[in-house]
């Protein structure tokens, strides 16, 4: 448990630069998660876990600054300056391309909705339908079925 705490100090400080001994934090946080869950932990959850918590310390310490407001600007997931946004989106994009990799062949239809829309973000529910030769209300259920399992699986995470 040592090897994987070192390795995430190592690649938090690496992307977030020095915040005082956040990091140590989030790293200790990371690892009792680990030990509670071990399947809940991944590149993207710590990516998750490390700028939410970088985003609370940087506005908690804004509280006592007059740039509140740049600050939160800043700092803000949907704002396009946002330096952390790509980097998320990145990890975000891999982390679906393993779960791709790792899908049995017997979810294919659900394969080729997600790896269309991974090469093509901007792509519409009947865009994706005809691209891949699916019905659009099969394609529909599909994708809420998915969401479906996603938000269940996301309820049992937090517990």
């Amino acid at each position: 448990m040592e090897e994987v705490r070192d390795a995430a100090l190592l690649r938090l400080r690496a992307m977030y630069g020095q915040v005082e001994h956040l990091h140590e934090d989030i790293a200790s946080e990371c690892c009792l998660r680990a030990l509670r869950n071990p399947r809940a932990v991944n590149k993207s959850w710590v990516s998750c876990v490390a700028t939410n918590a970088i985003i609370d310390e940087l506005r908690r310490h804004a509280r006592f600054l007059d740039r509140q407001q740049a600050v939160h600007e800043h700092w803000s997931r949907g704002h396009p300056r946002n330096p952390l946004e790509a980097l998320v989106e990145v990890e975000t994009r891999a982390s679906q391309r393993e779960f791709l990799a790792s899908l049995a062949d017997g979810h294919p239809s659900f394969a080729a909705i997600l790896d269309y829309w991974l090469t093509d973000p901007d792509a519409t529910q009947k865009g994706v339908a005809q691209a891949i030769g699916m019905n659009y209300n099969t394609l529909k259920t599909h994708l809420h079925r998915a969401r479906q399992r996603a938000q269940m699986g996301v309820e049992v995470e937090r517990g």
